[in-house]
């Protein structure tokens, strides 16, 4: 089974797959767990300092276009393993993104919070390149992706809820 855990800047993705990774180790399930920005990342790093650097250099489009050929490499190939994938936060602005995902085999889980939370989450992180643009565009990016996030088959707003969901799916396949 494939878990995507979609959401906001800040809504606490990568946090979340770093506590399941941590708490499986005790599981008898096997889980790999991937954040697909620090995959992307993996491959970029002898050309650049960070995913801000590589956007600012070759744009947002030829990132979204990588970001969906990893994607696909993810879900497509071979594991016995459960996969927990944390999406980029504009993934799902990405019409490939969306048909891929709709032709595979996958849950997506949608961790929801008040923007202004968010916002103070993410307002002074300089490695995040849309926060330059100020709060009035970033909420305006957030109103337009909300309703991608919200076709996800699962919208949690705690830790528990999303470890109950990837617990509970996890024992039916």
């Amino acid at each position: 089974m494939k878990f995507l855990i979609c959401g906001f800047m800040g809504a606490g993705k990568t946090s979340y797959l770093q506590n399941f990774s941590k708490s499986i180790y005790n599981s008898q399930m096997t889980f790999d767990c991937v954040d697909l920005d620090q995959f992307i990342y993996k491959e970029l790093a002898n050309n650049y300092s960070s995913l801000s650097e590589f956007i600012e250099n070759e744009g947002w489009e030829i990132f979204r276009e990588l970001e969906y050929k990893k994607l696909e490499f993810l879900l497509t190939r071979d594991t016995t393993n459960h996969q927990i994938i944390a999406l980029g936060g504009g993934v799902l602005e990405n019409k490939k993104v969306r048909a891929l995902l709709q032709n595979k085999s996958t849950i997506l889980i949608y961790l929801k919070s008040d923007f202004n939370i968010l916002w103070d989450r993410i307002k002074d992180c300089k490695d995040r390149p849309l926060v330059k643009q100020g709060k009035d565009k970033i909420y305006q990016k957030f109103v337009n992706r909300e309703p991608e996030y919200l076709k996800a088959d699962f919208t949690v707003g705690s830790y528990q809820e999303f470890e109950e969901i990837i617990n509970n799916a996890s024992h039916k396949y």
